[in-house]
């Protein structure tokens, strides 16, 4: 998996390609190519709470032309007893398989992960991802995270930013030879000062 880790200034990322789309006067078709090929998993959703799993998935299918199957995705994600179920009735855990569904049903080239896993218990998180390679060919992840150890286990790259300036940007092994360390945790720690005010995107 190709997965860049990010934090808070990930809705940065999105304002500066609407500005740069806006700069460059992208048509309606271009824009409209772009999101074919985007995902998103929120950490928390507004969807309708009338609506049903598979009510859902047919919404967003919709709303795309080339799409995987839902009983495909239904059974790589092992909801499709889930399907009459209703969104807002699900766990923690089964929520968060049907917004992998719903972020993978256009076969995206980018997908964007906003701390996923948070609050999720550790079988919940576990099978999260491992179903998330499973999904991922070629697709680009940008995640959002306060789990260390997910983000040192499962990215490739970082973007480390302290009050709004850069500190770090590129490979992950290559940050840990330059901080001589290789405990994510305890490198962030120091360089925020034991304290919650530098971010990693």
């Amino acid at each position: 998996m190709n997965i860049m880790y990010t934090t808070a200034y990930y809705s940065r990322i999105v304002a500066q390609l609407n500005r740069k789309m806006a700069k460059n006067r992208f048509c309606e078709f271009e824009l409209k190519d772009m999101k074919e090929n985007i995902g998103v998993i929120l950490q928390s959703n507004a969807f309708y709470s009338n609506m049903k799993v598979i009510e859902l998935l047919r919404l967003f299918k919709s709303y795309y032309k080339d799409t995987f199957e839902i009983n495909y995705l239904m059974d790589k994600l092992k909801i499709t007893d889930y399907q009459n179920k209703y969104y807002d009735k699900l766990s923690g855990g089964m929520k968060q398989k049907v917004n992998l569904a719903l972020a993978f049903i256009n076969k995206p080239k980018v997908v964007f992960l906003d701390e996923p896993t948070t609050g999720l218990d550790p079988r919940a998180r576990h099978d999260f991802w491992t179903v998330l390679k499973e999904l991922c060919n070629d697709t680009l992840l940008f995640l959002s995270s306060h789990y260390m150890e997910e983000v040192q286990k499962y990215c490739d790259k970082i973007v480390y930013l302290k009050d709004g300036e850069l500190l770090y940007a590129g490979a992950l092994d290559k940050f840990f030879e330059q901080q001589e360390s290789k405990d994510l945790s305890e490198i962030y720690l120091r360089i925020s000062g034991g304290e919650d005010d530098g971010d990693v995107d």
